[in-house]
């Protein structure tokens, strides 16, 4: 036989075989197994910026580790997801803001009402595409001038409420929740909200999907509790780097210029961050 036929076949056999390191025999469900008793397998470890640099090019399923954060990570085609459980499991409040006894949609910014020792500020201010026509709804707080119909003319024309929480430096922060809210909408005001957040006060990444306003009356829509967990971005944040974190709730749907939206007041905090600190 052509001696190099031989070669060939072997080396086409070859390409076509399991991977076994350690072991001659890897398991008939894995294209590689490594095996051993005494050692571990050593992951590609990032920066957080490396990993945020390799986010334009990233394979779906790369993995990767986040050295700076702690955190085991995996590209699911758009974003980055935490592996395991290494996040916040206890949270406490960040800060809060209590609607009651606002009347003219209140003002903007608007402070916390109660503010964690770890920040040194946090405020709600209105979008410059909102104004305050019309007098507004009493113990709410928002705007009006709802009046895009579809998401992306929202934010291109600032149809949001955007909250900045700024904390101390020198810490370690996670984000855990958004606590339940209501949002309350007049009848040409907006029909759904988005939640996004930044840590660069110019990226702006949705968090999960948008909510859909059902009702009109003075009740408004009860709106869960929006788990930041999921987030790698919220998740181990040194604050002598990343100081500033702000989110937006973006309003759309709306038909006219006294399109009005709104947080309403509920029994306890109208509007909750939470999380811990280290």
């Amino acid at each position: 036989m052509n001696k190099y036929f031989v070669i060939l076949l072997f080396f086409g056999i070859k390409g076509f075989c399991q991977t076994g390191v350690n072991t001659r025999t890897p398991h008939n469900s894995a294209e590689l197994e490594v095996q051993s008793d005494t050692k571990g397998f050593l992951l590609p470890r990032l920066t957080s910026a490396a990993i945020s640099t390799l986010s334009s090019t990233a394979a779906e399923g790369l993995i990767v580790f986040d050295k700076d954060k702690k955190l085991f990570l995996g590209w699911d085609g758009s974003k980055w997801q935490i592996l395991g459980n290494a996040v916040a499991t206890t949270s406490t409040s960040f800060a809060a803001w209590e609607v009651n006894g606002i009347t003219g949609f209140g003002s903007s910014p608007f402070n916390a009402s109660s503010i964690n020792t770890n920040l040194t500020s946090a405020a709600l201010a209105r979008g410059t595409g909102l104004s305050t026509g019309g007098g507004g709804a009493v113990n709410a707080w928002g705007g009006s001038d709802f009046n895009n119909q579809i998401f992306t003319d929202a934010v291109a024309n600032s149809d949001f409420f955007e909250c900045t929480l700024n904390f101390v430096s020198g810490k370690t922060v996670s984000f855990t929740h958004i606590n339940a809210f209501n949002i309350r909408t007049s009848t040409t005001g907006s029909t759904h909200v988005q939640w996004q957040y930044s840590i660069n006060g110019s990226t702006f990444i949705n968090i999960g999907s948008a909510y859909a306003l059902t009702s009109v009356a003075a009740a408004g829509n009860n709106i869960p509790n929006i788990d930041l967990t999921l987030y790698y971005d919220l998740q181990n944040i040194n604050t002598t780097s990343v100081s500033t974190i702000r989110f937006r709730m973006i309003g759309f749907g709306g038909t006219a210029s006294s399109g009005n939206t709104y947080i309403n007041n509920i029994s306890g905090n109208d509007l909750e961050f939470t999380g811990s600190i280290q």
